[in-house]
């Protein structure tokens, strides 16, 4: 760990400082034992960083271009060649994770708006507030 932290410093600051910052091989094990008893393990539920991979099926529950989360059972992504809005529905699982079905495709944001209106009905502010946010058409 000793010589990481001592390669780190020496590309922070470019010049050789090993001599200004030389330790024994016990005073680095010494260190490494500080920080290790000072680390702390979060339960898993907080565990910061994401949790899956995103990827690039509209389908899956970790795709990599959603717009926005209405509530558990509907969201709003961009379609993978970005031409189009999808409105989706929470419907399955697939490989062990929900599963989202395509309901409503909308190139321009009045459609987006209209379709949210005929199928998920009243929306939260929060909501509204990042439609309002959108782009008037699906920027290409």
């Amino acid at each position: 760990m000793f010589h990481f932290i001592l390669s780190s410093v020496k590309s922070i600051f470019k010049n050789d400082v090993s001599k200004e910052l030389f330790l024994e091989n016990e005073e680095a094990i010494g260190l490494e034992k500080i920080i290790d008893d000072q680390s702390v393990a979060l339960p898993l539920d907080r565990a910061a960083g994401p949790v899956s991979t995103p990827d690039n099926s509209e389908k899956s529950d970790t795709y990599y271009d959603v717009v926005f989360r209405i509530n558990e059972r509907w969201r709003v992504i961009v379609c993978h060649e970005g031409v189009q809005w999808i409105l989706q529905k929470r419907k399955g699982n697939l490989v062990g994770g929900p599963a989202w079905r395509a309901v409503k495709f909308c190139r321009s944001k009045v459609g987006l708006s209209r379709a949210l209106k005929e199928e998920v009905g009243d929306v939260s502010p929060e909501v509204d507030a990042q439609l309002a946010q959108l782009p008037d058409w699906v920027e290409s």
